[in-house]
């Protein structure tokens, strides 16, 4: 598999998964709309704190059963195109978890992996495998830090250097 690379780069993509996916509430029950509300205050200030840095826009993916992350994050553009669509253009991948972290790894994308203690045990191991399988850098939106764009652009590069023995894998 060839690892690809875009032209464009114009953006910072945030992949959607809902916290109250169907696969989480399966497993662990409903998500008590306090916990989904704090997740999204976070993420909301994180996602502010990741454009302002990388002098980027910030466009949200939206995950097709996605309700309330439009509401809590209605000041960023929230694109109706489909995510995989979005994905050779940006410039950074924001995810916790999600299929598509292959579609930014075959783009060649830098890949910024975030955590959450709302997120749950089942969210928390998927975004953990594709952390540890990728070497991705991981960031905690729940814990207010000072972010060193140098350093994260320097770790996610040192992350690329993992794709190609993860296609092949």
């Amino acid at each position: 598999v060839n690892v690809k690379s875009s032209k464009k780069k114009n953006y910072i993509l945030y992949i959607d998964v809902p916290i109250n996916h169907a696969d989480r509430v399966l497993r662990e029950g409903d998500v008590p709309i306090e916990i989904q509300i704090k997740f999204y205050q976070n993420l909301n200030r994180f996602l502010k704190k990741i454009s302002k840095i990388f002098k980027k826009k910030v466009i949200i993916g939206a995950h097709p059963s996605s309700k309330i992350a439009l509401k809590y994050l209605s000041n960023f553009e929230i694109s109706k195109k489909r995510t995989i669509d979005l994905i050779p253009n940006c410039e950074l991948v924001v995810v916790t978890h999600s299929s598509l972290i292959s579609s930014a790894v075959i783009y060649n994308k830098q890949i910024l992996s975030i955590r959450s203690k709302y997120l749950g045990k089942f969210i928390t191991n998927l975004a953990e495998k594709y952390m540890n399988a990728l070497r991705l850098v991981s960031l905690d939106i729940d814990k207010n830090t000072r972010i060193n764009k140098d350093d994260i652009v320097r770790k996610m590069n040192f992350s690329k250097k993992k794709y190609k023995k993860y296609l092949s894998s």
